[in-house]
């Protein structure tokens, strides 16, 4: 899908003859596969950390490892909802 916006910037156009900026919207289908994409690295990170036993500090708290395993489901879910949602469009 494409449209079309009025530049209102200086230098645009005059009133009778605006500049006129074209620009493309994403699709949902693209929403959601790169938000799939997204949580889909972030679950592989955290299941790096856990497997790994890599050390996470935040703020002086250190983050015990089962927080990992969490975000790894939660984070994965989202992934595959994100691709399947993304296959319906």
């Amino acid at each position: 899908m494409s449209g079309v916006a009025l530049s209102t910037v200086p230098g645009g156009g005059s009133d009778r003859w605006p500049r006129v900026r074209y620009y493309t919207t994403m699709s949902k289908q693209t929403y959601y596969y790169g938000v799939a994409g997204v949580f889909l690295v972030v679950a592989a990170l955290h299941l790096a950390r856990a497997l790994g036993g890599w050390e996470a500090v935040i703020a002086g708290v250190e983050i015990p490892v089962w927080v990992s395993w969490v975000a790894v489901a939660i984070a994965g879910y989202l992934a595959v909802r994100g691709y399947q949602f993304g296959s319906k469009m």
